[in-house]
């Protein structure tokens, strides 16, 4: 398993470095692109329980919508970037996973930092990873004891991760900052 994820991860990769036009991360459109292919997948019950947790959410970082919402973490992270970068330093390591690319490795790259015991998924680990956020904000989601607002918080981490797995340079390294460093060409 580890060895395919690993292929997958690094023929993606392989592609979005030779591409003409650079690599350039999804932002809020390839982030919503993703949340309209996940909503669209959604059974009844399911969009029925997401529009329900979504309803109650008061933020207004983004729009209330599912859509929308899968943008929420970029924008979380972002809205004290250059100021106190109280949010962006606590977020920021949760939006990708750094499997060496000359020597891939999944077990190395953070997978399975567990949280203390009794902890939300929401709360600060040194090594957060996009692979250990996604199953411990599915755990808590899944668990109907999880208190409301700390559920509505899994569920946008989790719109927003889902389609942050599938952006090839946020789960590869190659020490350029998950692709963001890499020079784009003057179009």
């Amino acid at each position: 398993m580890v060895r395919s994820l690993s292929l997958v991860v690094l023929a993606g990769a392989a592609v979005s470095l030779t591409s003409a036009r650079g690599a350039n991360a999804w932002g809020d459109e390839g982030h919503r692109i993703v949340g309209r292919i996940a909503l669209s997948l959604l059974t009844p019950q399911a969009r029925r329980q997401v529009d329900a947790l979504l309803a109650a959410d008061t933020d207004t970082l983004t729009a209330p919508d599912f859509v929308a919402r899968t943008t929420w973490a970029d924008h979380w992270r972002d809205s004290d970037r250059n100021t106190t970068k109280i949010r962006y330093t606590a977020t920021q390591q949760r939006h990708f996973v750094d499997i060496e690319l000359t020597a891939p490795d999944l077990a190395q790259a953070c997978a399975g930092s567990p949280l203390p015991a009794g902890s939300p998924a929401s709360i600060e680990l040194a090594q957060d990873c996009v692979l250990d956020k996604v199953r411990q904000f599915a755990a808590e989601l899944a668990d109907q004891e999880t208190a409301g607002p700390e559920r509505i918080l899994a569920l946008k981490y989790l719109l927003h991760f889902t389609s942050d797995l599938h952006q090839p340079l946020h789960a590869a390294d190659n020490h350029d900052g998950g692709g963001n460093d890499v020079p784009q060409p003057n179009s």
